[in-house]
């Protein structure tokens, strides 16, 4: 019975040591993300963590049914000046291992979601973009909003 509980003690200290061992950082290019990177950097340098930025590029078509080649050309265009923006945050990781993934969707929010669950993160951390437009408010819930609501980890909102 000793055995045990010093057991259960010993991996509740461990999980209390490194609660966040994998982060997922959500990035759309903002300074706003830019200025949260730097904070996360600090959160994963405490814990030992690793980092993976997380980039959604909306798969938006020109006319509904297929691709131009001019929707093929921007997303092509959006793609390498993310990875720039990556390159230039992994610079900023100091020691620190960090990945980073770029994929294709229509609602990022959902995206977001997906990939925590299937990278099993034990945090998100993201920054809020404010909406465009008064329609966008009305009508449209917050990417932060809905990931908030569905996430099965730990969540830390920067403002």
């Amino acid at each position: 019975m000793k055995a045990k509980a010093y057991l259960e003690t010993n991996n509740i200290s461990k999980i209390m040591k490194d609660p966040f061992q994998l982060i997922l950082f959500p990035y759309n290019g903002t300074k706003r993300d830019e200025k949260s990177f730097g904070k996360l950097i600090e959160i994963a340098k405490r814990h030992e963590s690793k980092i993976i930025i997380l980039t959604c590029l909306r798969d938006l078509r020109t006319l509904g049914l297929f691709k131009t080649k001019s929707d093929k050309k921007k997303i092509a265009k959006e793609r390498k000046t993310m990875e720039n923006k990556i390159d230039r945050l992994k610079k900023l990781g100091d020691g620190i291992k960090i990945s980073s993934k770029i994929v294709k969707c229509e609602i990022v929010s959902k995206e977001i979601v997906d990939q925590s669950k299937k990278s099993k993160v034990d945090l998100v951390v993201m920054s809020k973009t404010k909406l465009s437009s008064e329609v966008e408010k009305i009508y449209y819930e917050s990417t932060v909003d809905h990931v908030f609501k569905n996430l099965s980890c730990s969540f830390l909102h920067i403002k």
